[in-house]
């Protein structure tokens, strides 16, 4: 195979539209991709778009000729289509001539090109480069359309969490704060120093009046754990003015314990090590596990906090893990425990575990759920650069 059919050969195998425009915007070269674009704009593909003028087709212009191959042109344009904006084939003109003149050594741009039928994106991007002295610029055409449509996607999800957030901040914490506050009033009345007649016992109906309001008064704290959770979920969870500094895992695992401990639960730490992280964040995802191992592994569970390697350096640690001795989570039911809104307790939110997994990957580190030494549950967070 020769040289010049194996560069051909090449070329005609990218997947994106390619041309080579001369100093005066004609086309000189085009790739199959290129010219097979023709039969979305109902054009034959055996319509060589070489030779018409392409910064007069981006301004709507065509080639000159009125007939296919200003068509072709227009086609593979597809910025200066009908289906586009013309301020778009106006950009692309613009940018193009400022490579071509030596002004940019490059230029791109995205926009739509929608049919009736078909909602499509692209990215164009223009490269200057010169032969025999002449200026020239290769022209990609680039189909970005299912980028587009997972931005668009990710962009109505985070709509509608913001919506879900404004009603948990303001419509239902609103009236749960009234709630709260007359329960404390009632509290005040018919708890345990609702003794109205001196003798030193409250009166029966008293006693079960504040057995009611004492537990009025968990469900709304049950409520508030919840609004606390989902918001902190839909607004990307760890928002802080708190900047990464060094932690010791020893040090971060036995304050998050402090606010989670259990009268009957026991962690320890068999090893530690430093490394960089945002200690608040870092001490809500411990709270998050520990909390989630006494829920579902028992009051009385056993809790183990403790490193990890493998990573680029075996012999230094690459992250940590936290271990139960309870009775752990089948294979096939592991994945599902970071979906919000999993749980298999009557007082799990099932936001916990989605939290942790939203921190760690926002963190460039990834968590696993695995089977610990005594059967439990292991959850390994990964990927930590220690210090």
């Amino acid at each position: 195979m020769s040289t010049p059919s194996l560069l051909e050969a090449g070329y005609d195998a990218l997947p994106m539209q390619v041309a080579v425009i001369d100093s005066a915007g004609v086309i000189v070269r085009t790739n199959s991709a290129w010219r097979s674009y023709g039969d979305w704009e109902g054009i034959d593909e055996s319509t060589d778009p070489c030779g018409g003028n392409y910064l007069r087709a981006c301004r709507g212009g065509g080639d000159g000729d009125g007939g296919d191959r200003s068509r072709a042109v227009d086609g593979g344009v597809r910025a200066a289509g009908p289906r586009a904006a013309e301020a778009d084939g106006e950009a692309v003109a613009e940018g193009l001539e400022s490579v071509l003149a030596g002004d940019a050594d490059s230029f791109e741009h995205e926009y739509a090109c929608h049919s009736p039928d078909e909602r499509r994106w692209f990215l164009m991007r223009a490269a200057g480069f010169e032969h025999a002295g002449e200026a020239f610029a290769q022209v990609t055409h680039l189909d970005i359309t299912e980028r587009k449509l997972a931005e668009a996607t990710v962009q109505s999800r985070n709509d509608r969490l913001e919506t879900l957030a404004g009603v948990l901040a303001h419509d239902l914490r609103n009236p749960l704060q009234v709630v709260q506050g007359r329960t404390a009033l009632l509290d005040s009345r018919f708890g345990d120093d609702g003794d109205d007649d001196g003798d030193g016992e409250a009166p029966a109906a008293a006693t079960d009046a504040g057995d009611h309001v004492a537990s009025i008064d968990a469900s709304a704290d049950r409520i508030e754990t919840i609004i606390e959770d989902a918001l902190r979920l839909a607004r990307g969870g760890f928002e802080s003015e708190e900047s990464p500094a060094e932690v010791r895992l020893r040090e971060a695992a036995e304050a998050a314990w402090d606010h989670v401990r259990s009268e009957e639960a026991t962690v320890r730490v068999v090893d530690s090590f430093a490394f960089e992280a945002a200690a608040g964040p870092l001490g809500q995802v411990l709270e998050n596990l520990f909390a989630n191992a006494v829920e579902h592994a028992g009051a009385d569970v056993t809790l183990t906090v403790g490193t990890v390697s493998g990573g680029a350096r075996p012999d230094e640690p690459s992250g940590f893990f936290v271990a139960d001795d309870g009775p752990g989570v089948p294979p096939g039911k592991r994945a599902a425990v970071f979906e919000p809104g999993h749980t298999t307790g009557d007082d799990g939110t099932g936001l916990g575990l989605a939290i942790v997994e939203q921190f760690v990957e926002a963190q460039g580190w990834y968590v696993d759920l695995v089977e610990s030494d005594g059967g439990g549950a292991r959850f390994e967070v990964r990927g930590i650069e220690p210090r």
